[in-house]
């Protein structure tokens, strides 16, 4: 009796850890394996124009999330141009790693017009695992209509942090702000872009100093506007570039003058 109670006492203890060992094994194969894994449960969202000019830089922003973000302490990013309009576009930064998973850089259009992709490779990090996902995103490249006008300031005073509105069709479309010494005068460059436009007429203004907090006009106006007229003749990309061409040689000049100090 006393010596069986040693042998089943010992068959007890290895029938535990015959049970123990596939836990143990599991935990030490999660902790080694660094492969990282495809995971749908990471999102990855490009914000920024759906629309850039040919050769033309625009800002952008990826944003990476997880599913479960408390398991997450960092993400990373690669970026590239991929498809067949590839020549003179390009992602800058192309990578980058932070544990907020928003990335700033800057895209760059093809220099041939029509669809350009971008893929966007995310991966997240948990203590334990690495998890990646890849997705595509599409952008228009398309021709870029060029603006441009001359600011001058006749008067004696420096005129600084000058506001010039650019709006087509009544929309506002983008706002700059120049400083121009006495006497000196600023180079005002606008790009407007899109994927398509409606036929017919359309109004393109520039605004300096809206609500003239800052300068007065010569002239008492401080709006520019011109009226172009836009048809594709059955060939939309002919259309764009005629209405381009109407702008490259356009310079406006409008004269300002210094609103003078209360007294």
């Amino acid at each position: 009796m006393n010596r069986s109670r040693p042998f089943t006492l010992s068959m007890a203890v290895i029938m535990l850890l015959l049970l123990a060992m596939p836990l143990v094994a599991f935990d030490s194969h999660a902790a080694t394996d660094s492969s990282p894994q495809e995971s749908m449960l990471i999102d990855i969202r490009l914000d920024g124009p759906n629309v850039i000019g040919s050769d033309m830089q625009s800002d952008f922003t990826v944003r990476i999330s997880y599913a479960y973000p408390e398991r997450i302490q960092s993400f990373s990013f690669a970026a590239k141009i991929v498809g067949t309009n590839l020549e003179g576009a390009s992602v800058t930064p192309d990578n980058g790693t932070d544990s907020s998973g928003s990335f700033s850089l800057k895209i760059t259009g093809a220099s041939a017009t029509g669809k350009m992709k971008v893929e966007v490779n995310a991966t997240a990090f948990e203590t334990d695992a690495t998890w990646y996902r890849i997705k595509e995103f599409e952008i228009d490249v398309v021709r870029p209509i060029y603006i441009a006008a001359a600011l001058v300031n006749s008067g004696n005073t420096s005129a600084n942090n000058v506001s010039v509105q650019m709006i087509i069709d009544g929309a506002l479309i983008e706002t700059k702000y120049y400083n121009l010494s006495a006497q000196g005068s600023a180079s005002v460059n606008f790009t407007w872009v899109f994927s398509t436009i409606p036929q017919g007429k359309h109004t393109i203004k520039l605004v300096i100093d809206e609500g003239s907090k800052i300068v007065e006009f010569s002239k008492g106006d401080n709006v520019i506007s011109m009226d172009v007229y836009y048809s594709d003749s059955g060939n939309l990309l002919r259309g764009i570039l005629s209405l381009m061409i109407m702008f490259v040689g356009v310079i406006l000049f409008l004269t300002i003058i210094q609103r003078g100090k209360k007294k």
